[in-house]
């Protein structure tokens, strides 16, 4: 599997989307989802023994710690017929906090064969940590624009994109705007300029393009943060977000 897919991933869409599914038979299949093979197909239905589904416990409100326990354990033991394991996690915004802390480590450096599905409707109800190590998909559905959008994800999906491939004159406009954001949004607008560009990474790995200006925006988030909590102002932050 190219290890420069994102192996943790938020996909934004109903419980009941089959994009989920389709998500999951794509890590599984060695064709990356061909829609025909054994893997694909019991993936789709939810059957596949590679696939472990968690959810809200039957008559309770929040899915607990010990559940993600468990599949933390389960994460260590290598799949039984497929290429991947892979967790997926429905109405994933309904993980406790203690349950969300508990992902972090995993998802943040899983194991090579392993892939972390967060299924949700609102992303924004999960924890900033967990949002910033996953990539975030959505489903199809034109409804989840109102239930998702956050102050400023059109600011960050558009900055992504220009770094992605834009001009250097479009990117100062840009940075122009990211400096006019009150300083205590800046860890969060961080946060989503992550999201957004690995969202296009993995598109154009799928797409075999050039995803070094990418990688390069996301490994600036990082250093941002730590300029951010070092006490740096946002035109500086903005600056080093900017530079393509």
């Amino acid at each position: 599997m190219n290890s420069r897919i994102p192996q943790s991933v938020i996909f934004v869409s109903r419980e009941d989307d089959p994009g989920v599914l389709g998500l999951a038979a794509g890590f599984l299949c060695a064709d990356g989802g061909c829609g025909d093979c054994y893997d694909c197909r019991r993936a789709r239905a939810g059957t596949h023994p590679d696939l472990k589904i968690i959810s809200v416990p039957e008559g309770k409100a929040e899915i607990p710690v010990d559940s993600v326990r468990e599949m933390i354990r389960d994460a260590s033991e290598y799949p039984a017929v497929s290429r991947a394991s892979v967790f997926l996690v429905k109405d994933a915004d309904c993980l406790n906090p203690s349950a969300q802390n508990a992902l972090l480590k995993i998802i943040e450096e899983p194991p090579e064969y392993c892939r972390f599905i967060l299924q949700t409707e609102s992303p924004g109800r999960l924890l900033p940590t967990v949002r910033s190590r996953c990539a975030m998909l959505r489903g199809n559905a034109a409804d989840f624009a109102a239930k998702t959008a956050q102050p400023n994800e059109k600011l960050a999906e558009s900055l992504a994109a220009l770094c992605s491939g834009g001009k250097k004159a479009d990117m100062l406009a840009l940075s122009f705007e990211v400096e006019k954001l009150p300083r205590s949004e800046l860890a969060a607008f961080i946060a989503l300029v992550r999201e957004k560009a690995a969202e296009l990474l993995v598109r154009r790995v799928i797409k075999n393009a050039d995803c070094s200006r990418l990688s390069a925006l996301i490994s600036s988030c990082g250093e941002c943060e730590e300029l951010l909590s070092g006490g740096a102002g946002t035109r500086h932050i903005a600056a080093r977000l900017s530079v393509i």
